[in-house]
């Protein structure tokens, strides 16, 4: 048995408390506001069941993790208990159980409610949020720029939400399956954080509106848009719960991480490799500082020292022209690219940039400032943003390296060609760069290099289509 001592050196904080047997293996994992009073509730309580009672005789050592928050600590023992399986630990069970987003997709007409069981139904769950009361908020909010049904039955009456403008109207018929579908595809965008979906489908919308001459819903359109532009807070930030706090708290960051920079590499065997930088603000695409870079070092293979040139040569840059750091830099990578990229930070800029690293293809999100991987619970609002930001920058990363291959197999393909000289061939080289295009090049353009006459421009021009450029 644990010694009274033990206990009451627990801290009056946050987080999760492990116990462990006499063979020092887990065997429960807890969450609580308090781990000194959840603890001291679970060997003093009066109203202890048997399963607990077996549970406390065979506890012998007790660990702890602090969280910053009730919030942090529920994902890290949902994570633990997945990751260890205690005994004890049948499910993830808590005193309360934490509410979801539901929308009944299997619906001809989905409804949009908050629940708190998550089962198997065809229905789309976000969450779980720790903020029930920032959730109805958020629903009440969302309410102003989508329309949607609650109800559980259609009344032939039609329901409150409808007589006051806030649903649409699917039990009176006053909107297509089709166009209710759209609103609520429109309204799951906005609770994943995708702002520049749900203006690009409103603007759309309102478009087609214009040309069918439906100016009245043509109106509602504009207004939705202008909503958004006052109610930007709900992108990112959806769920009332601030998207941004909950990551600083889940990743134990030193600030709430406003501006996000994701770093990616794409390379095939060390050639034509390409780095890039992304930034989002406020969990929105701040395309003026994207950055792509075409690595110096070329024909090696070493995914550590690719990133590192790239971290090094935005921020050198940022620093020189005192432009905005971000709060947080996330790499493609895992814990070998968080400890080399992290330790390059330290040494060159001698502040202390947050940085995690999250690859592709993983679950798991490696942080400078917490000992175990995080590992977000599925369709989180938070797991949803990072995961946006880090495919964002691998797809601008990726399209840069695709844009670097397909301009050396066409110069390469204008190298060795049989008694050409070096300086032709920079001369053909340099004059294409300039026209910009190595496509559907002609012996025309050839032969108004200087220096290339007709036959040779006849023969260079069947060497490079006989080798495919």
């Amino acid at each position: 048995m644990v010694q009274q001592e033990r206990i009451a050196r627990l801290p009056d904080s946050s987080g999760v408390y492990i116990f462990k047997d006499k063979k020092n293996e887990i065997i429960y994992i807890g969450k609580a506001k308090s781990i000194l009073k959840r603890v001291r509730s679970h060997f003093y309580s009066k109203n202890i069941n048997s399963k607990g009672e077996k549970l406390i005789s065979r506890v012998r050592d007790i660990d702890f993790i602090i969280t910053a928050s009730e919030a942090e600590a529920l994902l890290l023992e949902s994570y633990l208990i997945k990751k260890e399986k205690p005994f004890y630990n049948i499910s993830l069970r808590d005193d309360k159980s934490y509410p979801y987003l539901k929308i009944t997709l299997k619906d001809d007409f989905p409804r949009i409610l908050i629940t708190r069981n998550k089962n198997k139904d065809g229905s789309l769950y976000l969450g779980p949020y720790p903020d029930a009361k920032g959730l109805k908020m958020t629903l009440k909010t969302l309410r102003e720029i989508i329309s949607f049904r609650s109800c559980r039955k259609f009344n032939k009456n039609g329901c409150l939400y409808l007589h006051i403008g806030f649903c649409p109207g699917p039990c009176l018929e006053k909107i297509s399956k089709t166009e209710y579908r759209r609103n609520i595809l429109i309204a799951v965008k906005t609770l994943l954080g995708d702002r520049e979906g749900v203006i690009k489908d409103l603007t759309e919308e309102m478009d087609g509106y214009v040309k069918k001459r439906e100016y009245e819903k043509a109106a509602k359109s504009r207004d939705r848009l202008r909503f958004l532009g006052n109610s930007s807070g709900i992108f990112g930030l959806s769920g009332g719960i601030n998207v941004l706090e909950n990551i600083k708290s889940i990743l134990n960051l030193p600030k709430v991480p406003r501006i996000i920079d994701a770093v990616d590499i794409s390379n095939v065997s060390g050639t034509s490799a390409a780095g890039a930088v992304i930034r989002f603000k406020d969990g929105v695409k701040d395309r003026e500082l994207y950055r792509k870079f075409r690595l110096k070092k070329q024909n090696f293979i070493d995914d550590y020292e690719m990133m590192a040139e790239v971290v090094l040569r935005r921020y050198r840059d940022l620093f020189k022209k005192k432009e905005d750091l971000p709060d947080l830099i996330m790499l493609d990578g895992g814990k070998g690219h968080l400890n080399r990229i992290g330790a390059i930070i330290d040494k060159d800029f001698e502040i202390d940039i947050p940085l995690i690293a999250y690859a592709k293809g993983r679950d798991l999100i490696h942080s400078r400032y917490r000992k175990i991987p995080i590992a977000l619970p599925q369709n989180s609002l938070e797991k949803n943003l990072l995961i946006r930001i880090r495919d964002e920058a691998h797809r601008f990363a990726i399209g840069y390296h695709r844009s670097l291959r397909g301009k050396r197999m066409k110069e390469t393909a204008f190298e060795n060609i049989p008694g050409v000289g070096i300086s032709k061939v920079n001369a053909v080289l340099r004059y294409l760069s300039d026209l910009g295009c190595y496509e559907n090049i002609s012996v025309s353009d050839l032969k108004r290099i200087k220096g290339i006459g007709d036959m040779l421009a006849e023969r260079m021009y069947d060497y490079v289509k006989k080798r495919g450029a």
